[in-house]
């Protein structure tokens, strides 16, 4: 989560490209936990064992904002984001609920497959 979080602020805020933004947060985040105690990140898988829902949401919601960065950034765009990240957000809930059941590698072929499912055809248009 933190890695999203700092993906998004440098990517979005900074305006990063996003390999620097990627680099960024990954670094971000080795460094946290290296830094983070033992105890620390116990407490952290326990709260994290204890409020599924709240992180489910939490990260359901970060995944969707992310999503802001493929619109231009202006007044109306925010306006309608609630609309804009309806899709990304009951896709999202969709990957979430099949990588809880079926495990990350087949929620990332999903994701894999909801992408070229619609990418495909644009190989075939000038």
């Amino acid at each position: 989560m933190c890695a999203g979080l700092t993906y998004f602020v440098l990517k979005l805020l900074f305006k990063l490209d996003w390999t620097i933004s990627l680099i960024s947060a990954v670094l971000t985040t080795t460094i946290l936990l290296v830094i983070l105690k033992k105890q620390i990140l116990e407490e952290l898988t326990e709260y994290r064992k204890n409020n599924r829902l709240t992180v489910f949401c939490t990260l359901l919601i970060s995944f969707s904002a992310l999503h802001i960065t493929n619109y231009e950034l202006n007044l109306s765009t925010l306006l309608y984001f609630p609309i804009l990240a309806l899709p990304h957000l009951s896709s999202g809930f969709i990957f979430s609920l099949a990588r809880l059941e079926s495990g990350i590698i087949f929620s990332i072929g999903l994701h894999i497959l909801n992408n070229a499912l619609f990418a495909f055809p644009l190989l075939f248009v000038n």
